[in-house]
């Protein structure tokens, strides 16, 4: 699983996401602790139908680390022709995450087109991707 190191300082550690599609898409960021049985706090979330967020403080260094930050995406590609059209565009789907102000800065993190989930005519593309904060 990815990380991010959230070091000791006293900046906000910020979270933006880039999510590349042509269908409608929206994504929210959440935060918990692993194994902790305890509801995830929303941190950040896309403001039109692009899916991306924009750069968004989610928590001070102190408060975020030994938790992890889970981003989902849900894209729309029912406006898109027909399902071969569909399982095109999914193909050329792009999700990048990134995260600054801990010691690492600016850090770059891609989804893993493996986990995604789609529906069986490719309607909808839901996806996940978890970073730890250590």
């Amino acid at each position: 699983m990815d990380s991010y190191k959230a070091g000791s300082g006293q900046l906000q550690i910020l979270l933006s996401t880039d999510i590349t599609t042509i269908g409608l898409a929206g994504s929210r960021a959440t935060v918990f602790v692993p194994g902790s049985g305890n509801p995830s706090v929303p941190v950040a979330h896309s403001v039109d139908a692009t899916g991306d967020i924009p750069i968004s403080a989610i928590g001070l260094p102190s408060s975020l680390k030994g938790k992890r930050i889970s981003i989902m995406s849900k894209i729309d590609l029912s406006i898109v022709g027909d399902q071969e059209a569909r399982e095109k565009e999914f193909n050329k789907l792009v999700a990048r995450y990134f995260l600054d102000g801990g010691p690492e800065h600016l850090k770059k993190f891609e989804a893993n087109f493996q986990e995604v989930t789609h529906s069986d005519d490719f309607n909808t593309v839901l996806i996940f991707k978890a970073i730890n904060i250590v």
